[in-house]
C-alpha cells in the first residue's frame, strides 16, 4: 500500500525554477533589459531597418531625378536602443495615443524632457515608420509557410533569451492577450464592442503565451506555442 505522503516519483520537480546563472547577476533595470533584448537582437533591426530605407531611398531617387536627392541617414545599435527605450517610456506613461509632435515639444511644461533629449521628433517619426525586423530579400517566400515571417527571427531569439535566462515552473497556464493593432497582418482579430449604446470596433493581435505562475515571463512565442498544444482547443 503506497503512502499517501509520499509525492509520486513522476510528480517531483528536480530542476530549479526561477533565474538562472545568466540572469541573476544582473544588478540594475538596463541590465536586466538587455538580457532579453540582446545585441543580437539589437544588431538584426540595425542591419534590416538600413537596408530597407537604403533601398527605398536609391529607388526614390531613381524614379526622381529632378527632385533634390533624399539622403538617409543609418541607425545604429545605440540610436536603436534609445528608440526601444522611448517606446518602453511612452507605454509606460500611458501615452501611446499622443501625437509624436507633442511629445517633443520644447520649453512645454506638459511633456517630458526625456524625450526631447533623446532624439529629435523628426528623427523618431523617421524611425518609427522605417524600422524592419527581416530581410527584404527573402520575406515574400518565407511568407509562403510563415505568417509570421516579417519578425520571425527577432522573435525567435527574444524566446530563447527568455528561455535562457529564467526556467519556468512545470506549474503553468497558458494566456492569452489583446494588443490593439490597426496595421495588415494575417492573423488579426477583429472584435466589435458595445459601450453605452455605442458600438466601438477594434482591431487586435491575439497573442499567446506560456506565463509561469510565480514569475512573468513570456517563455514561448505565439506560433511555437501553437505547434507544441495542439489538443488544446482555444
Amino acid at each position: 500500500m503506497q503512502n499517501a505522503s509520499k509525492v509520486p516519483s513522476p510528480n517531483t520537480v528536480l530542476e530549479n525554477v526561477g533565474l538562472t546563472q545568466q540572469s541573476s547577476n544582473a544588478k540594475t533595470p538596463g541590465e536586466a533589459f538587455e538580457l532579453f533584448i540582446s545585441d543580437e537582437m539589437v544588431n538584426m533591426i540595425v542591419k534590416y531597418t538600413n537596408q530597407r530605407v537604403k533601398h527605398n531611398v536609391e529607388l526614390w531617387n531613381e524614379q526622381n531625378p529632378q527632385a533634390k536627392p533624399r539622403v538617409w541617414c543609418e541607425v545604429d545599435a545605440v540610436e536603436i536602443r534609445a528608440f526601444i527605450g522611448l517606446l518602453v517610456l511612452i507605454g509606460r506613461y500611458r501615452e501611446s495615443s499622443e501625437h509624436a509632435q507633442n511629445l517633443g515639444k520644447e520649453n512645454d511644461g506638459a511633456t517630458r524632457p526625456i524625450y526631447k533629449a533623446a532624439m529629435s521628433c523628426n528623427r523618431f517619426k523617421e524611425i518609427l515608420t522605417s524600422i524592419r525586423f527581416d530581410d527584404m530579400d527573402t520575406r515574400e517566400a518565407r511568407k509562403q509557410f510563415d505568417r509570421l515571417a516579417p519578425l520571425r527571427e527577432v522573435t525567435d531569439v527574444f524566446a530563447g533569451n527568455c528561455k535562457i535566462m529564467y526556467t519556468a515552473s512545470p506549474y503553468g497556464t497558458i494566456d492569452e492577450q489583446l494588443v490593439t493593432f490597426r496595421g495588415r497582418c494575417a492573423f488579426r482579430v477583429y472584435i466589435c464592442q458595445t459601450n453605452q449604446g455605442n458600438k466601438a470596433s477594434q482591431f487586435f493581435v491575439m497573442q499567446k503565451h506560456f506565463i509561469a505562475a510565480v514569475f512573468k515571463c513570456i517563455w514561448e512565442a505565439p506560433e511555437m506555442l501553437l505547434k507544441e498544444t495542439r489538443g488544446l482547443v482555444w
